[in-house]
């Protein structure tokens, strides 16, 4: 314990060491961000913000209004082959080998036609149907938590 008052400053430990004896900070730690943000903020030119714009219309009406039929009946066969996943979950007996394959079957048909139907008609909505514009909007800079 005789080496411990060359290390420390005398006193009860609350003090803080010297400022060249201290690090920093950890070693391996990151040093502090300058804004405390995780973004850094944009420059201060509110004037050339860029001006929201999207078609009023698509380029070509009559695929767009094909597009959206074929997605609305996409759509509407999705649901009735999960209606007919729920009834073939509830209705078919599995008390026998015939019995489980023929409820496997049912299952697994509907469920891969609900599924797929569902994606192709995502599918076709995203590429004809949603304007081909690429936007990103300003965010706000939010104190750290």
């Amino acid at each position: 314990m005789q080496g411990s008052g060359e290390q420390f400053p005398p006193g009860d430990g609350a003090e803080e060491l010297p400022e060249s004896r201290a690090p920093h900070r950890v070693i391996g730690t990151p040093p502090p961000a300058r804004a405390r943000t995780l973004l850094e903020a944009p420059p201060p030119d509110d004037d050339q913000r860029p001006e929201r714009w999207l078609p009023a219309e698509p380029s070509n009406l009559d695929q767009a209004k094909r597009a959206e039929r074929v997605v609305a009946a996409l759509f509407i066969l999705s649901m009735l082959a999960s209606i007919g996943f729920i009834a073939a979950y509830v209705g078919l007996e599995v008390g026998s080998v015939d019995g489980t394959l023929r409820s496997n079957l049912a299952l697994g048909v509907s469920m891969a036609v609900a599924f797929g139907a569902l994606a192709v008609g995502a599918v076709i909505w995203v590429r004809y149907l949603m304007p081909q514009v690429e936007m990103t909007e300003q965010r706000h800079l939010h104190p750290p938590s």
